[in-house]
């Protein structure tokens, strides 16, 4: 009997792929790397998912239990466990994190939360921006002179005005010297953005003449 045997073409090869990535144990196929599996301290791996995308998950394990009696056979077992572990508020952890006597660690993640505002903010996502600005704010009310420039900017973008103007003039008295000549410049923009066309020439240092 001949067998002919032909290879896949590039299409089947990526519906094998698509079909096969639903039950991929080592997330090799997610960019995100909090997704992939990781080793727990008993040495069992462990699957991170969200649990409203867990379908792909349950019928996984489904499929693996059907081999359970070949595993006896063999003299060993699968063990399968499901654990969904709640999440706390992001308010309630917010207000302990407000309530902790480390200020090392609100500084820190007041300094975090600014570095999100920066990468949601260039993503055009202003509102995920603002929140991680009033996170930021909240965790430490008196950020050192690049937070206080950064964070002044967003609230000058989104015209919260007496925010931009408390933050900026705060980065402006600090007289950081990487930071100095931006401060000045947004708080001479604030001003300019409210009229006041002499305040803003003078934080820019510039002499104003109306003609």
């Amino acid at each position: 009997m001949v067998g002919i045997v032909t290879k896949p073409s590039t299409i089947e090869k990526l519906n094998i792929l698509s079909a096969d990535a639903k039950y991929d144990l080592a997330c090799a196929c997610s960019a995100d790397k909090d997704e992939h599996r990781q080793r727990g301290g008993d040495s069992r791996w462990l699957y991170p998912v969200n649990p409203q995308d867990s379908g792909p998950l349950d019928v996984l394990i489904n499929k693996l239990k059907t081999i359970e009696p070949r595993a006896k056979r063999e003299n060993t077992t699968i063990q399968l466990e499901k654990i969904v572990l709640p999440v706390a508020p992001i308010e309630l952890v917010a207000k302990k994190i407000e309530r902790t006597a480390n200020k090392r660690l609100r500084t820190y993640l007041a300094h975090m939360h600014m570095i999100r505002m920066c990468d949601e903010y260039l993503k055009n996502n202003t509102p995920e921006a603002r929140e991680h600005a009033d996170f930021s704010l909240r965790y430490n009310s008196e950020p050192d002179a690049l937070d206080a420039t950064n964070i002044g900017y967003l609230f000058l973008a989104i015209d919260d005005i007496e925010k931009a103007k408390s933050l900026l003039k705060n980065a402006v008295q600090k007289k950081d010297d990487t930071t100095f000549p931006l401060a000045a410049y947004d708080l001479g923009m604030l001003e300019a953005k409210l009229d006041n066309l002499s305040a803003g020439f003078e934080k820019l240092g510039l002499n104003w003449v109306c003609f």
